[in-house]
């Protein structure tokens, strides 16, 4: 008992992952669950999942710019110049899925 108030607790048990592996898709109009669910994504997801897409963006707008200079304007010259661009924007993308790959496994991750 803290302050007068009882604390459970499941050793063992996450209601994240429960609620994840249900096929009961009705639990998630209950508004304690939206309630959850819009809290842990205010405070842990959104800002990891924003700068994923906005890196994922900087590479794809690389690519297309090395693209349109190498081979449609034909830019031989700074050649090099974007190349590294793009392979500097490829760290974080090919960081990301190495480490799921190295957390999950190589079975089931593929």
């Amino acid at each position: 008992m803290v302050d007068g108030q009882v604390e459970w607790r499941n050793e063992g048990t996450s209601i994240i992952d429960r609620i994840a592996e249900t096929e009961d898709m009705s639990l998630f109009k209950a508004e304690t669950i939206q309630d959850m669910i819009a809290y842990k994504w205010a405070n842990y997801a959104s800002k990891f999942h924003i700068f994923g897409f906005t890196m994922n963006l900087w590479f794809t707008a690389m690519i297309i710019l090395y693209v349109y200079e190498i081979y449609i304007l034909g830019d031989d010259e700074n050649k090099e110049f974007y190349l590294i661009l793009v392979i500097a924007a490829n760290a974080y993308p090919v960081l990301y899925e190495f480490l799921q790959a190295w957390k999950t496994g190589p079975a089931e991750y593929c």
